[in-house]
């Protein structure tokens, strides 16, 4: 894990409930027991693979294709005569900019973490543990480059995010009429006529009525505006089936038996006149749904909700950038800087080549092991023949033969933490202990480096 540097690395400026995040960062492939290699695995596979018939009998010889017929291709089609492999059509994507930030009662809980346990961390360990707990993530959403400034309509009541406000409407209709409406059944009369066939929501089973029914428009518009508002009102109608058997025709009369009733909710407790569905609606979008709808140039949602946005072409934009971010959390490690740098962190970079970003409480100081004490001196040095050593190891090394509960080894970790508590002396997550050298020079985090 390697080298430290002791100059802070040059970064831009910039920009749920508590999770309990777990700063053990070994990484998976360390986990498995001594001696399970990728190559041992890779060697396991190689030989659980089962063997032809010709190497079973040790015949290693290249088959013969003697007396047998050449396979001609097929004149048409694709490869083996199969079709050829249609290309789908790119998927609607908003002109969008999406970037990842820490919620801030999680960040909190890390910068707590960090500050107690005077340990370096590998910054883009934490970035992943921001992002694979969706609590613990926020999504910041931008209009993109050419886009126009403000075209983002974001819900007040949920923070929905939308790129036409017709859509948040919907959305608003669809999930925030209840919000404001106490509503209660009262039982009527099963409705009266000849029906010869009843139509039912493909998607949610739901029966919607006879097509010659008054009522059949107003459920239509129910169920698709609250469920299925995504998808276009013409693609919803092809889905929709006609069942004509009299069980489903008797279950649709006696379900229409069933009427819901709204009545506004009033902060006094008195009682408001009980209206229908359609009325309730006409009264939520006349009086309510535009103080709810913000027009806005950047919305932050949690992660949760990010992922799953009604809007397709935001919810599409998100995913491409989760995946992406899922590869090298960038915009993570870009937002993670520049906060542990405002609440007094410090960021560094270790490792052989262009290294790896660290956080630590304590900024790598280097120190002078010619102008101080010796036993100071002997840390130092020991440090810097043997870097990446534990503690133990270094007890073992500096008071050879020594109980662990010894006056010896007690004054020599007493040192130890005072040099780890000024920075001159650097513990990695991993128990490891590195010294920083001056004028930016590296030093290896582990002998095996």
């Amino acid at each position: 894990m390697a080298d430290i540097k002791t100059n802070e690395e040059d970064g831009s400026k910039g920009v749920s409930p508590e999770l309990v995040l777990d700063l053990n960062l070994v990484p998976d492939w360390a986990k498995k027991p001594p001696g399970h290699s990728v190559h041992e695995t890779q060697r396991r596979r190689r030989d659980s693979r089962p063997m032809n018939r010709r190497s079973r009998n040790g015949d290693r010889s290249r088959p013969s294709h003697a007396g047998r017929r050449p396979q001609r291709r097929p004149l048409s089609g694709g490869r083996n005569g199969r079709e050829p492999r249609r290309e789908r059509p790119p998927r609607e994507r908003a002109n969008v900019v999406v970037r990842f930030l820490p919620e801030q009662s999680n960040l909190a809980t890390i910068v707590k973490k960090i500050s107690t346990s005077n340990r370096a961390y590998p910054l883009v360990n934490i970035a992943n543990l921001f992002l694979t707990n969706e609590g613990a993530c926020n999504v910041k959403i931008e209009p993109g480059p050419d886009a126009e400034k403000g075209s983002l309509y974001q819900c007040k009541a949920c923070r929905s995010v939308f790129t036409k406000p017709e859509e948040l409407s919907l959305h608003l209709k669809a999930h925030h009429v209840e919000d404001y409406f106490d509503t209660e059944e009262e039982i009527g009369d099963a409705p009266n006529g000849q029906f010869v066939c009843v139509a039912k929501c493909g998607l949610s089973g739901t029966l919607l009525g006879p097509p010659n029914h008054h009522s059949y428009s107003q459920k239509l518009q129910e169920i698709y505006g609250s469920r299925f508002s995504h998808m276009s009102l013409e693609k919803y109608k092809e889905r929709i089936e006609m069942v004509r058997d009299e069980e489903t025709i008797d279950q649709w009369k006696e379900d229409s038996r069933k009427r819901t009733l709204y009545k506004l909710k009033q902060p006094d407790g008195k009682q408001a006149e009980a209206m229908d569905r359609s009325a309730a609606e006409a009264y939520f979008v006349e009086r309510i749904a535009s103080s709810l709808m913000n027009r806005t140039h950047r919305a932050v949602l949690p992660l949760g909700a990010a992922r799953s946005l009604d809007d397709t072409s935001l919810s599409n934009a998100v995913a491409d950038a989760w995946l992406k971010e899922k590869r090298f959390p960038m915009s993570l490690l870009f937002s993670l800087r520049s906060a542990f740098r405002h609440m007094h962190l410090h960021v560094f970079k270790a490792g052989s080549g262009k290294g790896m970003n660290f956080v630590s409480t304590r900024k790598p100081t280097p120190m002078d092991a010619e102008h101080v004490v010796d036993d100071i001196a002997s840390i130092l040095k020991q440090l810097k023949e043997n870097p990446g050593c534990s503690r133990r190891e270094l007890a073992e090394a500096l008071c050879p033969g020594a109980e662990r509960e010894s006056e010896a080894v007690n004054h020599l970790l007493s040192r130890l933490s005072w040099l780890i508590e000024k920075g001159h002396v650097i513990e990695f997550f991993d128990g490891k202990l590195s010294i920083p050298l001056p004028g930016g020079r590296r030093v290896s985090h582990s002998s095996r480096d």
